[in-house]
C-alpha cells in the first residue's frame, strides 16, 4: 500500500504502479489531473490517467496515456468537489492492490481520494470520498494460441499487439519490406518463411519484397527456417536468450544475422550456407552448439564467436572461398569441446602454421602420438603436414596400435576419412608406409582393408568412417592422420 499527499490544481501528479507488469515489461504509471465539466464529469472532477512508460523517464507523458484506460471521479451534481481544500486541508490519494473479484475480474489497483481531516498524513477509511477501479487486462488478450499465418500486410496488422502464439509463425506471402513484432516474446513453435507453402509448393520459394525480419522482445523460439529468400537481408532477434536452432540456407542478399545474446547456455544449430553475401558472422554470446554449419558463403571474411569453446556433434566451414584458415585455426583452438564431425576448407593462403589446425587424439602410442589436422589436402599435403609436426602420416608398428585406431576413428559418429601413410607408389600392389621405418605390415592382416579394397593401384591409402582402410588418387582430397614420434 502506498499513499500520496495530491494538490488538485493544473500541475499532474504521477503515480508509479505498484502492482503488476505489463504485456511488454514497461513500468505502468498514473497520472491524475484536474478534469473540466464536460462529457465525463458534467460538473468537473478528476482525471485517472494511465498508460505504459514507454521512454523510460517515469513522466507519463500525453503521448504515453491511453484513453481506454481513463477513468474518472466527478464532482457531485451540485457542484461539489470530490475533494476540496476550503479548510486548508491536504487531499489524500492512496492506491492499494485490489484482488480478483467483483470489482476487477483480473484483479488491480483501488485508487481512494480523501480529505487528510485527521492531520496524521494518512487516509482513513472515514475520510475517503471517492473510490475508483483501474483494473488489470485478461493475461490471455495478448497471447494467439495455435500456429498464425503471415500471407499479407492485414495479417502482420493483426498480430500488432500479441506477445505470446502458442504454435508456428509462418510467413506465405509478402507483409511489406519489413516484417516487425515489437511486442512478441515468446514463439512456442517454429518461425519460417516460406513463399512456396501458400502455393502449395513442395520447395522452398521466396516471399517476395521481404527484406527485414525484426523481432526485437522475442526471448525464445523452438526453431527459425529461412529458405530460399531472394531479397531477405537481415534477421534480428537482439533478445533472443534460449537454446535455438537457425537455419539460413539460399539467402542471396541475406548480410546480417543480429542476434548477440544468443544462447543463454547452449544453441542446437547455427546453419548458415549458401548466402553469398554474407561478409560476416558475429554471435558475441555463443557459448555451446551442437552443429556449426558455414558452408558456401563465399564472401565470407570475418567469423566472430568470441566465447565459443564447445562444438558437439559437427564443425564445417566448406566453401567460404574467401574466408583464411588463420581465422579457421583460432577457432579450432579455442575449443575445449570437439566435434567428430569436422571440416574447415578456407582460403589456404593464410600463414597460420599447420600445427594451428592440428590436434591430439585421445590415443597414445609407446613412441608418439596420434595427430589429426583438420585442413583437408592431398595426401602429398597432408605428408607435408606431417613433417611440419615432426612426423609423417600414419604407420602402425603393431596389431594392437591399429586396433586401438580402428576403434577410436570407428566410435567417432561421422569421422571423416584421413589420410594413412601407406602408398603403393614405388610397387604397384605393395603398400608400404612413407616413414619406411615401419617393420609391421598391417596391409597384409585381415581387417585393415575394407570390403574391395585395395581397389587400385599406384594408390594412397586413407582410412573410412568405419576404421577401415581404402585406396584414393593423387589428387583425392581428405584429412591427414600424422604420427609423432616422441623425442
Amino acid at each position: 500500500m502506498r499513499t500520496h499527499v495530491l494538490a488538485l490544481s493544473p500541475l499532474v501528479f504521477v503515480l508509479l504502479s505498484c502492482g503488476g507488469t505489463t504485456s511488454n515489461q514497461a513500468n505502468e504509471l498514473f497520472s491524475f489531473a484536474p478534469e473540466p465539466a464536460g462529457a465525463h464529469c458534467p460538473q468537473g472532477g478528476v482525471a485517472l490517467q494511465m498508460g505504459l512508460d514507454k521512454n523510460g523517464d517515469g513522466v507519463l507523458q500525453a503521448s504515453e496515456i491511453d484513453p481506454s484506460l481513463t477513468q474518472y471521479a466527478c464532482n457531485g451534481k451540485d457542484g461539489t468537489p470530490v475533494v476540496t481544500n476550503t479548510q486548508g486541508l491536504s487531499s489524500l490519494v492512496e492506491a492499494t492492490l485490489e484482488p480478483a473479484g467483483a470489482n476487477c475480474a483480473y484483479g488491480g489497483e483501488r485508487i481512494d481520494v480523501g480529505l487528510d481531516t485527521s492531520g496524521d498524513g494518512r487516509l482513513q477509511t472515514s475520510e475517503i470520498t471517492q473510490t475508483t477501479f483501474l483494473c488489470n487486462r485478461d493475461p490471455l488478450i495478448d497471447v494467439h494460441v495455435g500456429d498464425v499465418f503471415i500471407d499479407g500486410p492485414e495479417d502482420l496488422a493483426a498480430l500488432a499487439g500479441v506477445r505470446i502464439i502458442g504454435g508456428d509463425l509462418r510467413v506465405r506471402g509478402p507483409p511489406g519490406a519489413k516484417l516487425e513484432l515489437p511486442n512478441l516474446e515468446h514463439l512456442l513453435g517454429n518461425l519460417v518463411i516460406d513463399g512456396g507453402a501458400l502455393t502449395n509448393q513442395n520447395t522452398p520459394q521466396n516471399v517476395p519484397g521481404l527484406t527485414t525480419v525484426s523481432l526485437p522482445a522475442l526471448v525464445s523460439v523452438v526453431n527459425v527456417f529461412i529458405y530460399a529468400q531472394d531479397d531477405l537481408v537481415t534477421l534480428s532477434l537482439p533478445q533472443l536468450t534460449l537454446n535455438t536452432s537457425i537455419y539460413i540456407v539460399g539467402a542471396l542478399r541475406f548480410t546480417t544475422l543480429d542476434a548477440p545474446l544468443l544462447p543463454g547456455g547452449s544453441a542446437n544449430q547455427i546453419v548458415l550456407t549458401s548466402a553469398p553475401a554474407l561478409t560476416k558472422l558475429s554471435l558475441p554470446a555463443l557459448a555451446d552448439v551442437d552443429v556449426l554449419r558455414v558452408e558456401g558463403d563465399t564472401a565470407l571474411t570475418t567469423v566472430d564467436l568470441p566465447k565459443l569453446t564447445s562444438v558437439r556433434t559437427k564443425l564445417t566451414f566448406y566453401g567460404d572461398t574467401v574466408f583464411d584458415r588463420c581465422s579457421a585455426a583460432h577457432l579450432w583452438n579455442k575449443l575445449t569441446t570437439r566435434p567428430s564431425q569436422v571440416a574447415i576448407e578456407g582460403d589456404l593462403t593464410g600463414t597460420c602454421l599447420d600445427s594451428d589446425l592440428c590436434g591430439a587424439l585421445p590415443l597414445s602410442f609407446s613412441n608418439g602420438k596420434l595427430v589429426e589436422c583438420v585442413t583437408k589436402g592431398t595426401w602429398a599435403d597432408g605428408e607435408s603436414t606431417c613433417l611440419g609436426l615432426g612426423g609423417h602420416l600414419l604407420w602402425f608398428e603393431s596389431a594392437a596400435e591399429l586396433e586401438a585406431t580402428q576403434a577410436l576413428t570407428a566410435g567417432a559418429a561421422g569421422f571423416i576419412q584421413g589420410w594413412l601413410g601407406y602408398n603403393d607408389v614405388a610397387t604397384p600392389g605393395t603398400f608400404v608406409p612413407t616413414s619406411g621405418f615401419s617393420a609391421y605390415d598391417p596391409t597384409k592382416q585381415t581387417g585393415f582393408w575394407g570390403k574391395d579394397q585395395p581397389d587400385a593401384h599406384n594408390a594412397y591409402s586413407a582410412l573410412d568412417a568405419n576404421g577401415f582402410a581404402f585406396t584414393g588418387s593423387k589428387t583425392d582430397v581428405a584429412r591427414p592422420l600424422c604420427r609423432i614420434p616422441s623425442h
